[in-house]
């Protein structure tokens, strides 16, 4: 079984871009190994304790467990419409997961991983994380942009010192598995620094929005440490045996959770280590970073009401390489749906239907076998979602181009004009060795862009099998 997981996301605002890029990315995982027979396990959700989500409720004059129930519905119903399939939609905020932590902490105190100090240091509240002077630019902090607080309180850490020779290890050698190379480089810069890792707090006196630790009742776990459980706390909660995850995606921005605390938990846990964590960029809005204060963050809902599911979904993992920053802008969106979706395979799948209505041509089995392409199926198990795309639409410019070469209306036309009552054998035989190309192409198309833009392969699906050409991707007008 393919294990395939997203970071359960923040939920002290609405879903954004960002979040919907990872999924869409996971979704297509999950899609993609699910047509090649494979039982597939994809588990999102949302991420409900902490500061954040304490502030947010009571900015608006509600309990914290009213705004988790109201913004984990806002992202199921978002994931939904951008035809997200996930297996699971976890909570932090589900019985169930509390009670896995409690045990799996416990589990961690009572073998002296876990201890009692306090600390003394910096923390910033859009991080939800203790930070260090290393991670400050200007004495701001680099992903939020704004100062941290200064605290000092009794608190619990894990030791993640303890673990630090392991974790090393496990990255170097690919046991524990970090893409792109660049981001394994700079985990493992972060190990190598002076003074190495340092043993994490892992609990707040001074928040209550939180799971209570099960021997201090006067603590609340630290939001990550209660988050990265619940990869595990899924699994024991639906019954699935599918642990360790094949691959976990993530943007940059928890990076360091998941490839330093994380791996360090599981060995303390005594639990096998994810075979993969794959790690993509940030976007930039038409040159500019997304970011709530320029008012330019993204509701992709927005967009696919706009422009279309499918085509937003396809965009996303077209524009540029899985891995890497990109830019998004809804000009560049425009013109990738205008050339590639509507020129391209609106244009073919239209014009081999019309031709098969007008010549009369009897569709068989032999018409609809879908022909393997091991260069895309490399591709998206290699998480070159680009590089897969690009082959699928080199496929499509192909057939066009081999429709305009062999003319296939000249073969008819040569048969009529000589008045012999149908085409001569060896036309014929070239005639069906046309349509059998092209519909066989299009099915495969079909087939490889099904886990990209499930809705409207779908209705090229509907139509190959109704022969009935219908617009898909009207032209959008700049």
């Amino acid at each position: 079984m393919k294990y395939i997981t997203t970071p359960i996301y923040y939920i002290n605002d609405k879903p954004h871009l960002g979040h919907a890029y990872t999924t869409i990315a996971a979704d297509v995982l999950a899609r993609y190994y699910r047509n090649r027979g494979q039982k597939v396990f994809f588990l999102v959700g949302t991420d409900e304790h902490g500061l954040k989500v304490q502030k947010a409720a009571e900015k608006e004059g509600i309990e914290p467990k009213a705004f988790a129930d109201k913004m984990a519905a806002l992202f199921q119903e978002t994931w939904k419409k951008l035809d997200v399939g996930c297996d699971f939609f976890i909570r932090t905020t589900d019985t169930a997961h509390e009670k896995y932590v409690k045990d799996f902490a416990t589990k961690l105190y009572r073998k002296g991983d876990i201890y009692k100090d306090t600390y003394r240091g910096l923390y910033c509240i859009g991080c939800e994380a203790y930070i260090q002077d290393d991670d400050l630019v200007d004495g701001k902090c680099l992903l939020h942009n704004q100062a941290p607080q200064k605290i000092e309180e009794d608190v619990y850490f894990f030791r993640l010192s303890k673990y630090q020779e392991h974790v090393k290890k496990v990255i170097e050698t690919d046991i524990f598995r970090i893409e792109p190379k660049e981001r394994k480089n700079e985990v493992l810069g972060f190990i190598n620094q002076e003074g190495g890792l340092k043993d994490v707090a892992i609990s707040r006196s001074k928040v209550k929005w939180g799971i209570p630790l099960p021997w201090d009742k006067e603590h609340v776990f630290y939001v990550w440490f209660d988050a990265l459980l619940n990869y595990l706390s899924a699994l024991k909660i639906t019954g699935i045996k599918a642990w360790p995850p094949d691959i976990q995606l993530m943007a940059k921005d928890v990076l360091r959770f998941h490839a330093l605390l994380w791996p360090a938990m599981l060995s303390a846990g005594e639990e096998s280590l994810p075979k993969k964590i794959f790690v993509h960029g940030y976007f930039t809005i038409e040159g500019k970073k997304m970011s709530k204060t320029l008012g330019n963050v993204i509701d992709p809902l927005r967009v696919a009401e706009k422009y279309g599911t499918g085509p937003l979904r396809y965009f996303l993992l077209r524009e540029f390489p899985f891995g890497e920053d990109g830019d998004y802008s809804d000009k560049n969106l425009i013109k990738r749906y205008n050339s590639e979706l509507a020129d391209d395979l609106g244009n073919l799948l239209q014009r081999t239907l019309v031709m098969i209505n007008r010549f009369k041509i009897k569709v068989t089995k032999k018409h609809r076998e879908i022909r393997l392409n091991g260069i895309i199926e490399d591709k998206i198990e290699a998480l070159d979602f680009q590089g897969a795309l690009t082959e699928i639409n080199r496929t499509i410019k192909g057939a066009n181009a081999f429709i305009d070469k062999e003319k296939p209306w000249e073969l008819v036309d040569n048969a009529r004009k000589s008045k012999e009552i149908g085409l001569e054998t060896d036309e014929k035989t070239r005639f069906d060795e046309i349509f059998v190309h092209l519909i066989s192409t299009l099915h495969q198309v079909a087939y490889y862009l099904e886990p990209f833009m499930p809705r409207e392969v779908l209705e090229i699906q509907r139509q190959l099998k109704n022969l009935k050409p219908e617009p898909i991707f009207p032209k959008i007008k700049k």
